[in-house]
This record gives structure tokens, sequence and C-alpha cells, in this order.
């Protein structure tokens, strides 16, 4: 039929929370940012979180990660392995990086809105937290810790429905074998799914850690090999309706840090990939043209320091052999007189 018979609910556009022309992350899902520890997840965590509740990218003109543009809302942010100080500290980081940036600026009533719409819950520490608990049955059931959020999402900042939730990492709310049990993988994904139901319908977005055979392919990044690369039971990645990742890249002395971000599965919207560098001070950022030929020139200078360090080698192991030689002769050259 007529495809204006539909009700207006389902005809009209999807609401996004990140876009790059087309949508890439759509609210009211669960969505997945994997990466090794130490590559710069919660960094990225931290930049979403204060562009999205400083107003979106319509209001101060910033970019997440340099590419991406962004819808804005209040942000709910459940750290479970930061401080309130450590998150704080990076956000700050973020702040100083966006508040010069070229294109648009993340300072004055951007960082009042950020004051206002970003509520952190620093559970560093604490070891109640799985979101699921064993119920008289055997079963997997909401827990106390899971009630308390959802009763926190029903109460929004200013009483706007929220955009964003942003949970770090995955594996402090988890109740079970996630590494190896599907159900309970399974179960997890379904939590999570109850925060889109809050007020707003907000996406969200859940960091998790990739497996060991994932990382020792670095920057290779195929939709297949990467989804893959998702630590844990496979229903983690067949339930969640969104994965990115973040994986090392190019590295050598004197040169930026490259790294990639890629989206390995969208059931809604575009698979960018994307090329970044970390700053200084830690927030990754969109690599330049300038970046690469540092890149570049590092790397062969790299390989000219490695060849040379080869050729040092080969001449001391053959002068080696020849004084061995040498040894040798003159003791049989002894023996026989």
């Amino acid at each position: 039929g007529d495809h204006r018979d539909l009700p207006l609910s389902i005809r009209r556009q999807r609401q996004m929370c990140i876009r790059d022309r087309p949508g890439v992350l759509s609210r009211k899902i669960v969505g997945i940012l994997a990466s090794a520890g130490g590559v710069g997840k919660t960094f990225a965590l931290c930049e979403l979180a204060a562009l999205v509740a400083g107003g979106g990218t319509g209001t101060h003109g910033c970019l997440w990660l340099d590419r991406f543009a962004v819808e804005d809302g209040p942000v709910l942010f459940l750290a479970g392995e930061e401080t309130g100080d450590e998150l704080r500290r990076r956000l700050f980081a973020v702040v100083r990086r966006l508040s010069t940036n070229a294109t648009g600026r993340l300072h004055g009533p951007a960082l009042d809105a950020i004051r206002r719409n970003l509520v952190i819950v620093p559970t560093a520490g604490v070891s109640d937290l799985p979101l699921l608990r064993l119920d008289a049955g055997g079963n997997l059931a909401p827990s106390a810790r899971h009630a308390e959020i959802v009763a926190r999402l029903n109460a929004p900042p200013g009483g706007e429905g929220w955009a964003l939730v942003l949970v770090d990492p995955m594996v402090r709310w988890a109740a079970g074998e996630i590494d190896r049990d599907n159900m309970a993988a399974s179960a997890l994904i379904g939590a999570f799914e109850a925060f889109t139901k809050a007020p707003g319908g907000p996406c969200v977005l859940v960091a998790h850690h990739t497996s060991k055979a994932a990382r020792s392919g670095e920057g290779a990044l195929t939709a297949e090999a990467a989804a893959a690369g998702v630590r844990g039971a496979s229903a983690i990645t067949d339930n969640a309706r969104w994965v990115a990742q973040l994986e090392p890249g190019r590295r050598f002395e004197g040169a930026p840090e490259e790294i990639h971000f890629a989206v390995t599965k969208s059931n809604y919207g575009a698979r960018p990939n994307v090329k970044l560098v970390r700053s200084d001070e830690g927030p990754l950022r969109g690599a330049t043209k300038a970046d690469d030929e540092a890149i570049k020139r590092a790397e062969i200078e790299a390989a000219k320091r490695k060849g040379e360090t080869q050729e040092e080698t080969k001449i001391a192991r053959n002068e080696g052999r020849a004084r061995l030689k040498g040894c040798l002769l003159y003791t049989s050259d002894a023996a026989d007189e």
C-alpha cells in the first residue's frame, strides 16, 4: 500500500545521535565502542559526552573526532573504572582542545550547558555494579542497581529527555560469563536496552574490549574481522544494533600515534572509517596531512635505523665467526707442532 497509510511515528525520519551526512548512530538503540585498553575509548566517550551535553554541533560547531556532527541533550555517564576526578581531568583536556578549535568552539554557553546536562556517576571501587542477578528460579533478572539507574533515567535534568547514556566498561556491569555464555550476554544487552526506554529515547553506547586475536592485526578493520574481534560471546555483537572499533595503527618515535576508528556493524546507518591521531594531552583528533607526512617520515627513519642495526649485527656476527675460525686454525697448527 501507499506509505502514507503508515502511522506518522513510522513514517518520520529516524532520530539520530551522531551524523555524517547520512546518519551514523541513532537514538533508542544499544551500541558498542570496542578497543584494546589504552587506545583512547574513554577519551572518545568523554568528548562525545561534552559535545552532546554542550548543545550539539548546531550550537557550538564542534565535531566528534573532528568528523561527526552530534545532536544535543542530557547525557548520563556510568563510569565503572574511573573516579570522578579522573573523568573531570579528561573532560577538561577535551574542552581545552575544542575551545580553540578552528571550525567550532566549545566555550561560554556550551560549558554552562555541559554543567547542566552531563550527569556523571563514578563507581570505581564499587563491588555491586552488575545489572542482573539470579532469581529464585536460577534465571538472570534485573538487579537493584539496574532499578536504581532506571529510576535516575526517569528524572532527566530540567525535565528534558535524555539523548545519550554512556556505560564504561561493559564487563563491570555484567553478571555471569559474558565471555562464553550467550544467554548471559543476551540478558546484559537486554538490560542496556531497558535504558533506551527512558524519556527522550536515548542511545546507549557501551565501551567494551577487543579480543587478543583482534589486537594482533594492527589497523586491520574489515567488517567481519572487527565485529568478530569484540571480546566475549557472539551474542554481544549479534544483539547490539551498532558496533564501532578503535584500533592502534602505526606508531613511531617522534610522530603522532595513529589510531583507526571504524563502524563495523550498523543496522540503521552509514559505516565510516576514519584515521585519527592522539593529541598531546590524550584526546583523539582527526589526522591531518601534516600528521600523515610526519608518520611517513618517522616510518622511513625507523626502517633505516632497523636496516643499519641489522647490518651492524650481520657484520659483528661475521667478525665473530672469523675470530673463532682464526682461533681454531691457531689451535690446530699448535697441535701439529
